[in-house]
C-alpha cells in the first residue's frame, strides 16, 4: 500500500475507512472482453433473476465543488517577492498562488467540524517546459501539530488530494510546501463526500450519473444500480475532471494507434504506465458487476441488462498506484442496439476466416463489441447505436503471423460493413 493508501487508513480511524480490494467470488464477473458478440452472448453472473438486497444503503449523494475554478497565476516569478500571506479556505472553494523557489510555504486556514471529510485537491503547474518540482500538503491542527501530510513531485503539472476527517470541531491549517523548486499552485477543497467503511455500498436509483472518491491501488466502491427490467444501460467510470477524463482517452487512443486494438485488458493496464507517461496523477478504473449479465465491457465500461429484480451492483476499483482521486460513474440508460454484419476479405476479396474485430465506442473508447468470422468471412454483433473506431486483423491476432491489423471509424447504425484487410 503506498503512502496515500496508509495516510486514508489512519485519518479515518477509529471507523476503518480504507476499502479493501473485494474479492472476487462466482457471482461477481470481471470485465474482460472475450468472445462477446451481443447482448444474448454474454456471460452470466448467477441468477440472471436476483435482486440485490441493499435495503439499508445508503443513496449515492458524493459531489465535487461546483466550480468554476480560478486559472492558475502567469509564469512570471518577480525576484525577490515574498511568500504569500495566509489565506482563508473555505468549503467547496478554492485558492490559487505561487511559490517561487523550493522551500517556500503558503498556508491556507479552514474549519471543519469533527467527522466531516475534506478532500484537498492540489493542481501544481511549473514555470517553463520542462519544469520538474515536489510539493507537499501538510494539514496542522489548532494547536500547530501535524495531522496529515502527502508528499509528491511531478513535471509541468501533476496533481494530489489528501483526504482529511477532522478529530475534532475548530480551526486547522493547510500548509502547501514547496519541497524541490517553485511551483504556480491551485487548492480546491471538496467537502460533498462522506468518509466510508470497508464494505459500504451505495444506492444509485434511476441516476444517470454518481460521483466518488477512491485512494489508491485495490480500492474500490460499489454501487447499486436500479432499473426496468430488460432494460439495457451502458456503465462508465472516468476521472471527474476534464483534464482527467481526456488524459484516459488520450491514453487509450495513443495505445489504439500503436498496438491497433487492445482487447487483453491486462495488457493495457501493463501498457499505460510504461508506453503512454501515465504519471498516476488520475485513476485507472476498473468495473465488475454482481447480479446481472456482463453484455460487454472493458476495464472502465461495461454493457448489461437490468435483471428481473431490477437491480444489481457495479463496483468500481483502482488499478494504478497514485494520488486518491474523484471519479464519475455514468449510466446511459435505454440504450438502443443495432445488428450489425460484418464481412471481412483480404485485398483480393477472398474471404478471411477466425480474423478478429473489436468495435470501440468513441468518445470513450468503450470496448462494447468483439467477434470472430466464420469460414466465409462473416461475422454479426450486437452493439449500441454510435460513432465507433473499429479494430480488425488476421488469424492469430496481434502476435500472429497474419496480416497486420487495420483500423476504421465510422457510424454503427446497422446493416452491413465491409472491411478488407491490408497485406502482410
Amino acid at each position: 500500500m503506498s503512502d496515500t493508501g496508509r495516510m486514508r487508513a489512519l485519518l479515518l480511524l477509529p471507523a476503518t475507512v480504507f476499502v479493501a480490494c473485494a474479492s472476487i467470488t462466482s457471482s461477481d464477473t470481471v470485465i474482460d472482453p472475450g468472445p462477446n458478440t451481443g447482448p444474448n452472448t454474454g456471460p452470466k453472473t448467477g441468477a440472471e433473476s436476483a435482486q440485490i438486497d441493499d435495503v439499508s444503503a445508503p443513496p449515492a449523494t458524493g459531489r465535487p465543488a461546483p466550480g468554476p475554478f480560478p486559472k492558475p497565476p502567469d509564469t512570471e516569478r518577480p525576484e525577490g517577492e515574498r511568500p504569500p500571506a495566509a489565506l482563508a479556505l473555505g468549503p467547496d472553494a478554492s485558492v490559487v498562488g505561487r511559490l517561487i523557489d523550493g522551500g517556500v510555504v503558503a498556508h491556507l486556514d479552514f474549519d471543519a467540524e469533527a467527522g466531516e471529510l475534506s478532500l484537498f485537491e492540489l493542481t501544481a503547474w511549473g514555470y517553463t517546459r520542462g519544469w520538474t518540482s515536489r510539493a507537499a500538503l501538510v494539514i496542522r491542527d489548532a494547536h500547530g501539530v501535524e495531522v496529515a501530510r502527502s508528499e509528491r513531485g511531478g513535471g509541468t503539472i501533476y496533481q494530489d488530494v489528501l483526504p482529511f476527517v477532522a478529530t475534532e470541531s475548530g480551526s486547522h491549517s493547510l500548509e502547501v510546501v514547496a519541497v524541490e523548486s517553485g511551483f504556480r499552485y491551485r487548492v480546491t477543497r471538496h467537502v460533498g463526500f462522506t468518509p466510508r467503511a470497508a464494505g459500504d455500498r451505495f444506492r444509485v436509483g434511476a441516476l444517470d450519473a454518481v460521483h466518488d472518491w477512491i485512494a489508491d491501488t485495490g480500492d474500490s466502491v460499489t454501487f447499486t444500480v436500479e432499473g426496468a427490467p430488460g432494460e439495457m444501460v451502458l456503465l462508465r467510470a472516468e476521472p471527474t475532471t476534464a483534464r482527467g477524463a481526456k488524459h484516459k482517452r488520450q491514453l487509450r487512443r495513443r495505445l489504439l494507434q500503436a498496438e491497433a486494438g487492445f482487447v487483453d485488458t491486462a495488457r493495457l493496464r501493463g501498457s499505460l504506465g510504461a508506453r503512454a507517461r501515465d504519471d498516476g496523477s488520475f485513476p485507472d478504473l476498473e468495473l465488475s458487476l454482481k447480479g446481472a449479465p456482463l453484455l460487454a465491457g472493458h476495464g472502465h465500461s461495461a454493457v448489461a441488462r437490468i435483471p428481473e429484480g431490477g437491480s444489481f451492483e457495479v463496483t468500481v476499483r483502482r488499478t494504478n498506484d497514485g494520488p486518491p482521486g474523484l471519479f464519475d460513474l455514468m449510466i446511459e440508460r435505454s440504450v438502443e442496439f443495432a445488428h450489425v454484419d460484418i464481412r471481412i476479405g483480404d485485398d483480393e476479396d477472398d474471404p478471411v476466416a477466425n480474423a478478429e474485430v473489436a468495435l470501440f465506442r468513441e468518445p470513450a473508447l468503450d470496448l462494447v463489441g468483439f467477434a470472430t468470422t466464420d469460414a466465409e468471412g462473416l461475422a454479426r454483433v450486437e452493439v449500441p447505436v454510435g460513432d465507433y473506431t473499429l479494430v480488425f486483423r488476421g488469424p492469430g491476432g496481434a502476435e500472429g503471423a497474419g496480416r497486420a491489423p487495420s483500423t476504421l471509424r465510422t457510424r454503427v447504425a446497422g446493416g452491413a460493413i465491409n472491411l478488407v484487410l491490408a497485406g502482410p
